[in-house]
């Protein structure tokens, strides 16, 4: 039986397309048990509030482990749009016309309103195929303008409120460990006090995209020791709380490519993107000093080796310096995407898949 299991196993890599197929094997497997698990996203598949709901058209089956998230992540993307404004111009029937695998955008239209799991639904499936969708969620730092924010806050009240960042106008630096902080990411109470993560989960995104990670290196700076594995440790309770509620959802970090110093985080996250890779680090339209850009690739690569989707987000206009980044990536086996860094629009330089 156990080598007839394998056998079934084999043929289903081998064959994805015959999904009808999988639905009869995916019913004899579950019927015989074992300890690994045979997870399916299939066009009726499970979301993360225990509803059954048409999500992808398309099949995807990942071999792996149970309790294990080492197994490459068995997305097929060749590329993407990282848009976190601007929606009002560039709506999402603009973005679902276009060819990207994967989009990055924010869980909000506005300051205040979310888009519905229909809308998000829609984008998955829209006119130029289908999508992977991911939404943007700082957890590094406080944003004034989301709907947690409370008109008395300020530095030091709450206590986990952090200094103002100069660069970011209405963003404060915040103490991550502190659990004030964490109840208003993740926590399943419903009406206004429901998690950000939550709402994220309940609007039917496939993943999260952790932004300020690297968040740690302020604190340690203010003399605050073992701050990077305080972040190791929550970027864990994200991703062992969203996989709790659905399976199949995805974590995304952006930047702190160093934190694969420690296993744990590493085994926590799905995927990474980074920043001026190539362009950007110092001024946009400005190449990387090729130090800075050996050391970002050196952590990227660990990522890439663990089976992990490496996108690399570069701040370049000049159509050289465009061209270049996406050799360099390519040359790496990273995912290039290169825009402006407010990232309010689809970039109209020559690298928009057509296909």
């Amino acid at each position: 039986m156990l080598k007839f299991k394998i056998f079934l196993k084999d043929y289903l890599i081998k064959f994805k397309k015959k999904w009808r197929f999988f639905i009869l094997i995916i019913f004899f497997l579950s019927s015989c048990g074992g300890n690994n698990s045979l997870n399916i996203a299939t066009s009726a598949s499970e979301t993360g509030n225990g509803t059954l709901t048409a999500e992808d058209n398309n099949i995807s089956g990942t071999l792996q482990g149970a309790g294990s998230n080492n197994s490459p992540l068995n997305w097929n993307i060749k590329s993407f749009l990282y848009i976190l404004q601007g929606y009002e111009t560039t709506s999402l029937d603009i973005i679902g016309k276009t060819h990207f695998d994967l989009i990055i955008m924010d869980a909000y239209k506005t300051d205040t309103i979310p888009f519905s799991r229909e809308e998000i639904f829609n984008l998955k499936n829209s006119s130029g195929g289908f999508k992977k969708v991911l939404a943007y969620m700082s957890i590094g730092e406080a944003e004034s303008y989301r709907y947690y924010w409370k008109k008395d806050w300020k530095t030091g009240s709450p206590s986990y409120i952090g200094a103002l960042n100069p660069d970011w106008p209405g963003n404060y630096k915040v103490k991550y460990w502190i659990l004030g902080w964490k109840d208003i990411i993740m926590n399943d109470n419903q009406g206004d006090s429901r998690g950000y993560l939550d709402r994220i989960l309940d609007a039917g995104f496939d993943g999260v995209y952790l932004d300020i990670v690297d968040a740690y290196e302020y604190w340690l700076d203010q003399g605050i020791e073992n701050t990077d594995r305080l972040m190791v440790d929550f970027v864990k309770e994200i991703s062992e709380y969203a996989k709790s509620r659905n399976p199949n959802f995805k974590i995304f970090s952006q930047n702190a490519q160093e934190l694969y110093i420690h296993p744990d985080y590493l085994n926590a996250i799905d995927g990474i993107g980074r920043e001026d890779t190539y362009y950007g680090y110092e001024e946009d339209d400005l190449a990387t000093p090729p130090s800075v850009t050996l050391e970002i690739e050196k952590g990227l690569d660990v990522f890439k080796a663990a089976g992990k989707i490496v996108l690399s987000i570069d701040y370049a206009v000049t159509q050289a310096k465009i061209d270049d980044a996406y050799e360099k990536a390519s040359l790496k086996g990273y995912i290039e995407f290169c825009t402006i860094r407010d990232l309010s629009r689809i970039p109209n330089n020559g690298h928009i898949p057509l296909n």
